[in-house]
């Protein structure tokens, strides 16, 4: 396997989910519904679905490039049919409130933007795949960036510094 393809899937499949958590929290505090939803049912994991989406995607993009046009249109059909089919979206507890409704709505429209940033995530790692762009010199510097958004996520510290911000 060229080192290429090593680096284009280690940037797209960790490197993206180490920026996506912190900020799909982030999209979740600033819009107000601060929590994930609470389902008790069975169902699969985002960042399992979000590694899958990846995977193939920047193996497509990395086997034909940019040659094929309709690879851009084809991840966003997928992210179409991932929230027609309601995706991470549980039903209100209540369905004539309208509280609960907007927090669906919020939450559909965050899903569906970091579900844009992992598409841009495999669409990059697909790139390098393909010897389009060489990130090989800017990998360590984005993987640590990325890996200090997880760790500072984690830790609390984006809620803290943004609520610093807000009140100022």
């Amino acid at each position: 396997m060229e080192a290429r393809w090593v680096t284009g899937l280690f940037f797209s499949l960790f490197v993206g989910y180490l920026f996506i958590e912190p900020i799909l929290d982030l999209l979740l505090f600033t819009s107000k519904t601060d929590k994930r939803p609470n389902n008790s049912g069975a169902r699969v994991h985002p960042a399992l679905t979000g590694f899958i989406e990846r995977f193939f995607f920047t193996i497509v993009v990395g086997l034909v490039g940019l040659k094929f046009h309709g690879i851009l249109s084809g991840m966003m059909a997928w992210l179409g049919l991932k929230l027609a089919a309601n995706w991470n979206r549980p039903e209100p507890a209540n369905n004539s409130n309208s509280e609960d409704k907007s927090m669906k709505n919020t939450r559909s429209l965050v899903a569906l933007l970091a579900g844009l940033i992992s598409m841009l995530f495999a669409l990059i790692g697909g790139l390098i795949c393909a010897g389009v762009t060489d990130a090989t010199n800017w990998l360590p510097l984005i993987f640590l960036v990325s890996l200090l958004c997880y760790l500072f996520h984690k830790m609390g510290w984006f809620r803290y510094l943004f609520n610093k911000f807000l009140q100022t």
